[in-house]
């Protein structure tokens, strides 16, 4: 009887192991394809924040990605920082830039181009996070022809680049 309760037993749980197996995994989405080099500023923010939507995981701070998405000169200064992170164990960046804080959603996203010229642009992600009204602004320059992020601030004016900076100084 004792064994028969065992095998039963055995019985369900290969029963239910096999029946959870069975379930389709709900599909992920596709992230955006990377802006190409004709994109507007505009266009690469509202990549960004969808890319995030989709993914949580999707670092454009990532060695492949960051080049891309930067201008020189600040892909430059966030390679050191990651760099000095990895090798003091010591976070140089502790907060994402997208949502101006380490934890936060983005619901209600609008894209706004604030200022914009030849060579310069400024675009505003206006949203709300758990119940704050967020605004994240997005310095570009045009490097090449090309848009990209020289810098990302928040409306008080706290800027990436200068916690890059302290970070390595």
């Amino acid at each position: 009887m004792f064994l028969d309760r065992r095998f039963f037993l055995i019985a369900c749980l290969v029963q239910l192991a096999g029946a959870g197996a069975g379930f389709a995994e709900t599909p992920k989405k596709k992230l955006p394809p990377t802006p190409g080099p004709d994109a507007k500023p505009e266009e690469i923010v509202k990549t960004l924040y969808a890319s995030r939507e989709i993914d949580s995981g999707f670092d454009f701070f990532d060695d492949t990605l960051r080049p891309r998405y930067f201008t020189q000169a600040a892909d430059t200064l966030l390679k050191k920082v990651f760099e000095r992170s990895e090798a003091e164990n010591e976070p140089g960046i502790d907060y994402d830039p997208l949502i101006d804080g380490q934890d936060g959603e983005v619901k209600g996203l609008s894209i706004v181009v604030t200022a914009s010229g030849q060579a310069k642009s400024t675009v505003e992600a206006r949203f709300t996070s758990f119940e704050d009204k967020t605004v994240v602004i997005f310095d570009f320059v045009a490097e090449a022809n090309v848009w990209k992020i020289d810098d990302i601030r928040d409306k008080e004016g706290n800027s990436l680049k200068a916690v890059a900076k302290d970070f390595l100084q």
